[in-house]
């Protein structure tokens, strides 16, 4: 089909170590969304995927949020270990842990943090609105600010993340990006099945894109870690 980069989501894609494998060596790029609760693997004699690792808040939080303690097993996976980018969903439940988990993340030797402002239905309780809204803006630019080039959100995505002007030339609607079922069945995006989804779109994949499409330079400079 031309497709020259895969990503593999979950579920848990550390589960199914042969997938990996196989990913690795069809395509030139690969990234795979995981939890961290496995060790991430280093594949020989080939090109290393790049990780995508959640962390919900620091400890408490995230423990909290997975029902499980799991935090220090995670930070011990992923010390220093350049492949990995830390990928927190920011909700009504965390959106006060972002100074506190870009804090903890930066001394483990990974290679950057990202954001993704939550994707759900109308009403979806965990939707970020009003002064939750107003306060994440506030700590991203804040952290942007203290930390640099290890946040990967520019301003302008920020900026797209709250007005929604990227929906309309969403990656996925137009084609550029395709995402599947395990079964091969095409899926509307990746964050689920339904244009419904697309009202409170938080997903960074076509946020980025279209900063991308806008030839921003912060931007530019921002991806460059982050490859799809």
């Amino acid at each position: 089909m031309g497709i020259r980069s895969a990503s593999l989501t979950g579920g848990e894609p550390t589960l199914r170590m042969s997938l990996i494998y196989k990913a690795i060596k069809i395509f030139p790029s690969v990234q795979i969304a995981s939890n961290g609760i496995i060790k991430l693997p280093w594949f020989q004699h080939h090109k290393q995927p790049i990780y995508w690792v959640s962390l919900d808040g620091g400890e408490e939080k995230h423990n909290e949020i997975r029902g499980a303690k799991i935090f220090q097993k995670v930070i011990e996976n992923i010390k220093n270990d350049k492949r990995v980018l830390i990928s927190t969903t920011i909700t009504a439940m965390n959106y006060r842990e972002i100074e506190n988990v870009v804090s903890i993340v930066y001394k483990t030797g990974v290679s950057g943090i990202f954001f993704l402002m939550y994707t759900g239905y109308p009403n979806d309780p965990l939707l970020l609105k009003g002064e939750k809204l107003k306060y994440v803006v506030e700590s991203i630019l804040k952290v942007m600010k203290d930390y640099g080039d290890f946040i990967l959100i520019s301003k302008k995505m920020l900026e797209f993340y709250i007005t929604k002007e990227f929906i309309s030339h969403c990656i996925f609607k137009r084609g550029g990006i395709k995402s599947y079922y395990p079964n091969g069945q095409r899926k509307f995006c990746v964050m689920g099945n339904s244009a419904l989804l697309c009202e409170n779109c938080g997903c960074i994949v076509p946020v980025a894109s279209y900063a991308l499409s806008k030839l921003d330079s912060e931007t530019i400079d921002k991806l460059k870690k982050f490859p799809f």
